[in-house]
């Protein structure tokens, strides 16, 4: 069983070919790479911002993707909490906490866990209330230039930020363990330059 991680899909949104410069085909590119990465047995978080406008085509696709599907609302999502639940997804929340485990050594080999806070939009590390994290993998600001970003979502952005931005996985999901041992997600801040 993996444990994968996709974000922003924006199903059906034909603005997302000019605002990200997707293809006319990206929801069908979504479709089948989910098809073929994810397992029944998988678990699936959805970073939010999973369709947009057409209910009942969202409806029928979501239902029909494999995997056990957890929706981390975001801004787009305002479909009531039911039409989510009743449409493919087994939670939703606004947030979670996982602890992410990987194998590390090939010698002597180790169980090691990241412990990471799912969002749609980057927060602030060190809330009392989430308790340490190592990353906190987010969403939102897809591909797009950093001047479009919000200023107070700006002044959150540290090293522990990780952007998964679609447009830059081909339109894959990702196996959240490997894309954090392997690096595969980019530091957010680095996108706007800040220096710690």
């Amino acid at each position: 069983m993996k444990t994968w991680v996709i974000s922003d899909t924006h199903l059906f949104h034909t603005k997302m070919t000019e605002l990200c410069g997707r293809p006319e085909d990206f929801t069908e590119q979504i479709v089948m790479n989910w098809n073929n990465m994810v397992a029944p047995d998988d678990l699936v978080y959805h970073l939010g911002d999973v369709g947009f406008y057409k209910k009942c085509e969202c409806a029928g696709l979501m239902s029909g993707l494999p995997g056990t599907k957890i929706l981390i609302r975001g801004n787009h999502d305002t479909f009531p909490v039911k039409w989510y639940l009743d449409h493919g997804f087994i939670a939703v929340m606004d947030r979670a906490v996982v602890n992410v485990m990987y194998k590390k050594g090939i010698k002597k080999p180790m169980n090691r866990y990241f412990r990471v806070l799912l969002s749609h939009k980057p927060i602030k590390i060190g809330d009392c209330a989430f308790g340490p994290v190592d990353y906190n993998v987010h969403g939102h600001f897809h591909n797009n230039s950093s001047h479009y970003w919000e200023a107070p979502l700006l002044r959150v952005l540290t090293p522990k930020h990780l952007l998964f931005a679609l447009e830059e996985t081909e339109y894959k999901p990702l196996d959240l363990a490997a894309a954090l041992k392997f690096g595969k997600l980019p530091v957010t801040q680095d996108r706007v330059g800040v220096k710690q």
